[in-house]
């Protein structure tokens, strides 16, 4: 839901023509305030690690109640894997829930346009010539919604982490990041 306050701002003209004074020749619309409730924030921070050149990465969003952590964490080559943890806050605090409470109806349809664009990626990821060897190590199945990473992130988007577990030697095709806009599922979320 979007609210705007518009304040109607005359325009004053001051003229004297023959002794009258013209005030108010028109009228100026300003946009002072918007603001959308449905708005993804975000917060980025590094933490020291163990490993001096590639710190933790922490990115916090917050969208309506909910609250997404996404942390990333270098292996020693320096490529970063993630983990994800989804909260809902409440007057009580902050709750550890799984993706699915995010949705009131409609997750198995989520779950499933994810999972055919995962599909999608895949086969055209075997047919490249360059990926084809590291592709034929993952065995591709069907990901249910609390399986993968979710989290909101900038511009209003929806992030999901697949992780299909292969080896370091794969590294650039071992897991999936899928993005949608907030609207493509806002009619099955709480």
């Amino acid at each position: 839901m979007t609210f705007k306050l518009i304040l109607s701002i005359c325009v004053l003209f001051l003229s004297i023509q023959d002794g009258k004074e013209n005030v108010c020749v028109g009228s100026l619309e300003a946009k002072v305030f918007q603001t959308r409730e449905n708005t993804v924030t975000c917060i980025e921070k590094e933490k020291a690690s163990d490993d001096e050149n590639n710190p933790v990465l922490i990115k916090t969003c917050d969208f309506q109640n909910f609250r997404s952590i996404k942390t990333g964490t270098a292996d020693d080559k320096g490529r970063y894997s993630y983990s994800y943890e989804l909260y809902i806050i409440d007057q009580n605090g902050k709750h550890q829930i799984k993706n699915s409470d995010v949705f009131k109806t409609g997750a198995d349809a989520v779950e499933k346009k994810i999972n055919q664009d995962l599909q999608q990626e895949y086969e055209e990821n075997l047919k490249n010539p360059h990926l084809k060897d590291c592709m034929e190590w993952i065995d591709f199945r069907h990901y249910t919604l609390n399986e993968m990473g979710m989290g909101f992130s900038d511009n209003d988007t929806l992030e999901f982490y697949i992780n299909h577990g292969i080896g370091g030697a794969c590294f650039n095709v071992s897991f999936n990041i899928l993005k949608y806009n907030l609207s493509a599922f806002e009619a099955y979320m709480k």
